[in-house]
């Protein structure tokens, strides 16, 4: 529904399957990306980076990372998860799935953008967070590949928005955040047209 596919249904096929059955869309990606993954969301704080390597980001850590940093992908926006940038991130999330709201996206045409908002609490957490990390960038994560890494530039904390991005990225990302985490990442099994 987030997709505006209407008449879809979804049923159990089998032990731990499911079957999609839509009516005919001109492009299954954004569903696709939705799909294939947990889906889980977080925002961490950006420690160091970008890196154009894995090796080169635990070189200025002198091979070992801080027990509480990890290090992850970060896209090329526009161009989807095959970026080759790295940041080295905080394992500590600063809010989750559950701390947003109202994901949304919008079109000018080549690019498009995400907007999501902050509950209130924790909008008002992380305006306190803002007022003594002003200049830190915040990965925005998704199933720890880094999406965006904005940094703050103020004290407010109440909407976020992460531009540049090709519609049907935005359009997958605002279905990803409508979900709660899956225990596991999905498996994509069969692509078939059924004839009318």
């Amino acid at each position: 529904n987030y997709l505006e596919v209407k008449g879809s249904v979804i049923e159990r096929s089998g032990d731990r399957q499911i079957r999609v059955l839509l009516p005919p869309v001109d492009d299954l990606t954004p569903l696709k990306l939705a799909l294939l993954r947990r889906a889980e969301f977080r925002a961490s704080e950006v420690k160091a980076g970008p890196f154009p390597s894995r090796e080169e980001a635990l070189r200025e850590y002198g091979g070992t990372l801080p027990p509480d940093s990890m290090v992850v992908l970060k896209t090329q926006v526009g161009d989807g998860p095959s970026g080759t940038e790295v940041l080295v991130v905080s394992s500590q999330s600063l809010f989750r799935n559950e701390d947003i709201e109202n994901p949304s996206f919008s079109s000018n045409g080549a690019d498009s953008s995400l907007t999501f908002r902050l509950k209130p609490e924790t909008a008002q957490r992380m305006g306190a967070y803002s007022q003594s990390h002003f200049g830190q960038a915040i990965a925005m994560l998704i199933d720890d590949v880094a999406l965006s890494a904005p940094v703050i530039r103020g004290s407010t904390f109440e909407s976020i928005n992460i531009n540049g991005l090709k519609e049907q990225e935005a359009k997958a990302w605002v279905v990803v955040l409508n979900l709660a985490p899956l225990p596991e990442i999905p498996e994509f099994l069969e692509e078939r047209v059924i004839p009318q």
